[in-house]
């Protein structure tokens, strides 16, 4: 994710401050701010109809409205909201027996195509089908920093903030979700660019 400048982060606060002191148009404020990333969050991650994650958005930020006055620092705002949404999307892909993933094009673009066999080769050079796959097949652990990683774009450290686990084992479970993608599609007859 990109760096919020100090003036947004002030700004931030200062609405975090008022939604703890029970101020509703403040809350559609925050809601401003976060809705759509923890929209697109919530879609990369299940990868279900964009009204399922709607609805778990919404699930978010009632549990965010319920429990701002425990939030301590405001500072940590980001982190929790997508600790939030994250558990959230846990609970819901737990219920699923088998949830399909869609990873967006931007993967799409990281890949090398070294095939002719045109059961993988769409117009797009890759069948989302194995992309889907793919990373359907990950450990739920590694699928999880991959997705918070490729499609969310966040920071190592922020990842680890918001699994709370330690930075080492963030980084460590990334080179296994690579490795593991990687392999997957050499065997498909493509390289994949990290």
């Amino acid at each position: 994710m990109a760096n919020r400048s100090p003036g947004i982060q002030s700004i931030q606060n200062g609405v975090i401050n008022k939604c703890q002191k029970g101020n509703i148009k403040d809350f559609e404020k925050l809601f401003d701010l976060y809705g759509d990333k923890i929209l697109n969050y919530i879609h990369n991650y299940i990868r279900e109809d964009i009204e399922t994650a709607k609805d778990l958005m919404q699930e978010t930020f009632v549990s965010v409205y319920k429990g701002i006055n425990k939030l301590q620092d405001a500072d940590k705002f980001q982190n929790w909201i997508f600790t939030i949404a994250s558990n959230k999307c846990r609970d819901y892909l737990r219920k699923q027996k088998n949830f399909p993933i869609v990873v967006n094009s931007e993967l799409i673009n990281e890949v090398v195509d070294n095939s002719s066999n045109p059961a993988t080769v769409s117009n797009d050079g890759i069948d989302m089908e194995l992309i889907n796959e793919i990373v359907s097949q990950m450990p739920f652990n590694l699928r999880e920093i991959f997705i918070m990683r490729k499609f969310n774009n966040m920071k190592f450290q922020d990842i680890s903030m918001t699994l709370k686990c330690s930075l080492r084992t963030v980084k460590y479970r990334m080179k296994k979700a690579l490795t593991m993608f990687s392999k997957e599609l050499q065997k498909k007859g493509f390289n994949f660019e990290s």
